[in-house]
């Protein structure tokens, strides 16, 4: 449980008189800080995509970069939510509930060894 929802309880109960002190106000509150994300860079790309044998493993890394699809959302695509008249990736309910996206499609050319 966060600790802003355990202040908030309290808060309420003290309200309520259902307790007589805050006992939470004691805690030392330790500010995270977060991670700036990195990414690859142009030239690690390069060298990424070469390195990939298996033709769905690269099609699936080529999308994840042109896209920036995350990994979870990439799980759970659908033959529904992949759109290949529109060019479009439709990700429903993303990160927190809260992405609700349309994601053009870039294509790229297959590795020398091809899915046929």
């Amino acid at each position: 449980m966060k600790i802003l929802r355990i202040i908030s309880l309290y808060n309420y109960l003290l309200r309520k008189k259902i307790v007589q002190k805050n006992s939470i106000a004691m805690v030392n509150r330790i500010k995270v800080i977060k991670k700036e994300r990195t990414h690859l860079t142009k030239d690690e790309i390069d060298i990424l995509l070469p390195a990939i044998d298996h033709p769905i493993v690269h099609y699936v890394v080529v999308m994840m970069l042109n896209t920036s699809i995350r990994i979870r959302e990439y799980i759970e695509l659908s033959l529904q939510t992949v759109d290949l008249v529109e060019k479009e990736v439709h990700i429903i309910e993303g990160k927190g509930c809260k992405r609700n996206a349309k994601i053009p499609i870039k294509y790229h050319s297959p590795p020398t060894n091809s899915l046929c």
